[in-house]
């Protein structure tokens, strides 16, 4: 049997990791075209190691902005995009790829915040050390998204209560929501 593995809202659920006053509110994270990387001011930037995550190394500081710093241009327009939004704020019709405006226009109370690269890098790494430790098999497909072969490890009828066992772990060693799906196969076929 293979388990799929999804972090739910992913970049959300991490800034949840290190602030608390996130949990239950409408929040999405944002992006913006990194052009400051052009920029003569002086700045501390962290490159973001990007092992196993399937993304570009990325030169950042946006997490450590506010709102008015990094979705404000200089004109006072409001740009970026959605990146990823919470279940809270998805149910305003917050979506991914959606315009910064639109969705503050669908969801005035939406809490928006700049995304933090070294955070979900971190995060991933220390999540796929945990799976390493608890299935035999491990993929990581991308940031926040994992496949794990339980195939002669667990038996057929044990898998479901294992992966809920998993869930439990991870929600409590790395407080992270996650996801998981259960198959006779890693991909699925619709005939």
């Amino acid at each position: 049997m293979f388990l799929h593995l999804d972090l739910d809202c992913f970049f959300v659920s991490a800034h949840r990791t290190v602030d608390k006053s996130l949990e239950k509110i409408p929040v999405a994270v944002g992006g913006r075209s990194n052009l400051n990387i052009f920029s003569s001011k002086k700045e501390i930037r962290k490159i973001s190691d990007n092992a196993g995550a399937f993304v570009s190394t990325i030169l950042t500081n946006e997490g450590e902005k506010s709102f008015k710093e990094y979705f404000v241009d200089e004109n006072g327009k409001i740009r970026g995009i959605i990146t990823t939004s919470s279940y809270e704020a998805r149910a305003f019709g917050v979506k991914t790829a959606m315009s910064v405006n639109e969705a503050l226009r669908l969801c005035p109370n939406l809490k928006m915040i700049p995304p933090n690269y070294p955070l979900y890098h971190e995060l991933s790494k220390k999540l796929y050390a945990l799976l390493k430790k608890e299935i035999p098999l491990v993929e990581q497909f991308s940031i926040d998204e994992f496949f794990g072969d339980v195939s002669g490890y667990i038996k057929d009828e044990d898998v479901e209560e294992f992966a809920f066992k998993l869930k439990r772990k991870i929600q409590k060693e790395l407080d992270l929501p996650i996801s998981i799906g259960i198959a006779p196969s890693k991909y699925l076929q619709n005939l």
